[in-house]
């Protein structure tokens, strides 16, 4: 593969129908530094940024990637059903804090959460560890991905035109 061949993380200026956007660096940690308490926060980032998402449209697949790599490291991953709601979150999630941190959201040109995920890591095999240009996706709790990606659906269905409001 030649140099040129590897995308380690292709961002877009603009949407261009993609129904991908990612938050650069969201979560603090790669997978080889979490620990008990850094999985607690794993989970809390991951509902944050996930009811956060939700509330532009409905979440189709979202991750959180802990590659070494600083490219790829903290970055969240969402994937929108439609690219309006994704072009809708990129507009208001550019306009946000997270905690301190002010929020760099950008368009990508993934076109699959799925195929980007890399195999080796889990199987716990991944040999090219930080040069790897995959995904390391970091696992949030069981259960907790699945519990707010089937309430999102129905909430959209429900609601279809209507935005979600949290307290």
């Amino acid at each position: 593969m030649e140099k040129e061949d590897i995308v380690i993380d292709k961002i877009s200026d603009t949407p261009e129908k993609s129904c991908i956007i990612v938050i650069k660096h969201l979560f603090p940690w790669s997978e080889s530094e979490l620990d008990a308490k850094r999985l607690d926060e794993l989970n809390h980032c991951f509902e944050d940024a996930f009811l956060e998402a939700a509330s532009y449209g409905c979440v189709k697949e979202m991750c959180i990637v802990g590659n070494s790599n600083p490219e790829l490291k903290g970055n969240v991953y969402i994937e929108y059903e439609t690219w309006e709601e994704a072009a809708l979150a990129l507009e208001r999630i550019a306009e946000k804090n997270y905690g301190a941190k002010v929020v760099k959201v950008y368009s990508t040109d993934i076109k699959s959460l799925t195929a980007m995920r890399c195999e080796g890591f889990e199987h716990k095999q991944c040999e090219k560890s930080e040069t790897c240009e995959k995904f390391h996706v970091l696992p949030p709790a069981p259960g907790l991905k699945k519990d707010l990606l089937e309430w999102c659906k129905l909430r959209w269905i429900a609601e279809k035109d209507k935005p979600i409001h949290f307290p």
